[in-house]
Order: structure tokens, then sequence, then C-alpha cells
């Protein structure tokens, strides 16, 4: 019986350092209280071509922000989004929108389709 806590505890622990690791793909952890200025940050080809992925994420007052953040594209069928990385499915005009807090970025990219 005594060995129960200790289980518990140890599972508790995995779920702390699953957290941990997770949070750990972005260079700053930012947790906003209000920006004086929200943009869209990416990490990708400055001239993103059908099948190229970009990294995306909201960036507040400078600082990439990590944590309950929201990434769309409009039109929705302009990119595929697994988590923050968005591969590039149509040509053409697509928005991207970065939101952290209820303060929301967009961002035009002109998507070609090949080099």
């Amino acid at each position: 019986m005594t060995w129960l806590p200790l289980l518990l505890l140890a599972c508790g622990a995995d779920t702390v350092d699953s957290s941990d690791s997770d949070a750990s793909t972005t260079e700053s952890h930012t947790e906003p209280s209000g920006c004086e200025l929200v943009e869209v940050g990416y990490d990708g080809p400055e001239a993103p071509v059908l099948g190229d992925s970009w990294t995306v994420w909201p960036i507040c007052d400078g600082d990439p922000v990590s944590g309950a953040t929201v990434i769309r594209v409009d039109p929705a069928t302009c990119a595929s989004l697994a988590e923050n990385v968005l591969t590039w499915l149509e040509t053409g005009t697509c928005t991207i929108m970065a939101q952290t807090g209820s303060q929301r970025a967009y961002l035009d990219v002109e998507i070609g389709a090949g080099r």
C-alpha cells in the first residue's frame, strides 16, 4: 500500500514533463497581458510555393508567444494546418491569422506554383 502514493506521484511527474517538452518548441515563453503590437511570425521560404511549409506563431511586442494561441488560414483550403505548421496546398493569396488572447494579427501570403 505504501507504493501507491509514490506511483501516483510518478504519474504526475510524467504529465509535467510532457507539457514542458511541448513548451520548449518556441524560443521565448511570453504570456501576454495586453500587447501593444501583435504580429504573425513565421519560419519558412520568403516566397512560398505549393508544398512548402511554414511554422507560424503570434508575436507580442517583438516576442514569440507560446501557450493559448490560435492560428487560422483563409481560405481554409489554401493550407493544411498541423499544430502551428502550415503546408501550402493552393496557389494564390492566403491570409494567416494569429491570435493571442483577444488580439489578432493578419498576414497576406502569395503562394506560387513552383520554382
